[in-house]
């Protein structure tokens, strides 16, 4: 469309379907119709497909960031997964020691665990290898 303008080009609806049938019924009009300008013969895969060189440049980016600049990028990543994070507090019941944790993710990595374990145990209020208590920490 890009190339050719959007004039020259024509948008239907074919059929509507559930969700979860896309891919399958677009399947089906690939197959039918062989569309000449879709490059992809298989439906949600881009395989066959080949990126122009500039948009390769572009996917790539920019390599000469400053130190400076890649620290702030990392501190606004924090900052909006801070944001986003479950924060944990563990109860260690056998010593009576209190962690708190920025998100299940470091609670799990510290007790050798999955983080959906952490998140199953947050939920069922049963203690973790029957010694951790793990809760919501409230800002």
């Amino acid at each position: 469309m890009v190339k050719y303008g959007y004039a020259g080009f024509s948008f239907e609806i074919l059929e509507y379907c559930n969700k979860d049938d896309v891919l399958v019924r677009e399947q089906y009009y690939l197959d039918l119709l062989k569309p000449e300008y879709n490059i992809l013969r298989i439906a949600g895969s881009s395989l066959g497909y080949l990126h122009t060189e500039e948009a390769k440049l572009k996917m790539r980016g920019t390599k000469d960031m400053s130190p400076e600049h890649l620290v702030k990028i990392r501190e606004h990543i924090f900052k909006i997964n801070s944001k986003r994070a479950l924060h944990i507090e563990v109860f260690d019941m056998e010593n009576g020691s209190k962690v708190e944790y920025a998100s299940a993710r470091s609670a799990a990595k510290n007790l050798n665990c999955n983080e959906k374990t952490i998140r199953t145990y947050l939920k069922s209020n049963k203690p973790f290898l029957g010694r951790y208590v793990i809760t919501k920490k409230f800002a």
